[in-house]
């Protein structure tokens, strides 16, 4: 509700507001794994990526190991995959293991290298997540802060 703005603190008078009449409209039935799908797709491009390889790494996973894996999938890969989501945000579990297995069968050493991709936009993306509570970064080891928060992730694949 805050995040749309459904919700907000005044300040002034120390209380939470809210339209009464726009909440009650709000669909109530949303579970938690939708929320966070649909707050991830409100992400930056890149920085949805970067989840979507991180929630393949695990629950906790190196920002080394995301920004080696992003340097080194195809682009396009990932784009395609992306637009696929999009289309079937319930995400059928052929597609996750699609991706998966690709992720899993990738030559790191020839694969295709993002042009654009550079250790400060990684950098940025992981910020991003980091500051919406997605994940907690500690130095190199980072965590998502919930295990729906990966799973949703993973969705989008």
């Amino acid at each position: 509700l805050y995040d749309e703005k459904l919700l907000k603190y005044n300040f002034g008078v120390m209380k939470w507001i809210w339209d009464e009449d726009a909440v009650n409209s709000k669909i109530v039935t949303e579970n938690v794994a939708t929320v966070l799908v649909n707050k991830i797709n409100r992400l930056q491009e890149e920085t949805q990526r970067m989840l979507m390889v991180a929630s393949c790494l695990g629950a906790t996973f190196r920002k080394s190991a995301v920004m080696e894996v992003m340097k080194n999938i195809p682009q396009v890969e990932m784009r395609g995959s992306m637009r696929a989501s999009m289309r079937s945000a319930s995400g059928t579990a052929a597609t996750k293991g699609n991706f998966s297995a690709s992720l899993l069968a990738l030559d790191l050493s020839n694969a295709c290298t993002d042009q654009d991709g550079s250790d400060a936009s990684y950098a940025s993306s992981i910020e991003e997540f980091e500051g919406e509570g997605l994940c907690e970064v500690d130095n190199e080891e980072c965590h998502f802060m919930h295990d729906q928060i990966q799973s949703a992730a993973f969705e989008l694949i």
